[in-house]
């Protein structure tokens, strides 16, 4: 049994360090515009206070943000206001980058998604943003 439950912990590490982490160049990426933006909501006073600072950061690198879309869930709105300024409500978007798999995101992490190719491109933690120029 022990060695089944470290075998699946290995696994699981291994699949978190085998998703794209955040590099300096998904800065410049990201300017060009063209990928979607999956964040996993916030949920308290602190997360909130890390989604305004995810709407400076995203100001400080000129990223230019198109429609946003939130699942209708109050915590994922909020989010979404805090980070970008405007949500518009779409049951759609429930799930994020959970539908490519584990490792899922943690409160107010960012998946990048390439869209032309459907694959994960990036991610980004809050603590990741101050390295992207």
């Amino acid at each position: 049994m022990l060695t089944r439950v470290t075998l699946a912990a290995f696994l699981a590490l291994y699949a978190i360090s085998a998703w794209p982490q955040a590099d300096p160049a998904l800065a410049a990426k990201l300017r060009q515009g063209g990928y979607v933006l999956f964040l996993r909501h916030t949920s308290t006073d602190f997360s909130r206070d890390e989604a305004r600072k995810l709407s400076a950061q995203i100001e400080r690198l000129r990223i230019p943000i198109g429609p946003v879309h939130a699942s209708p869930f109050c915590r994922t709105q909020e989010t979404a206001r805090l980070a970008f300024g405007r949500a518009e409500r779409a049951s759609e978007a429930r799930g994020g980058p959970a539908l490519f798999g584990s490792p899922y995101l943690a409160e107010g992490e960012m998946a990048v998604v390439d869209p032309s190719a459907f694959v994960v491109a990036g991610r980004i933690r809050l603590d990741d943003w101050q390295a992207l120029d």
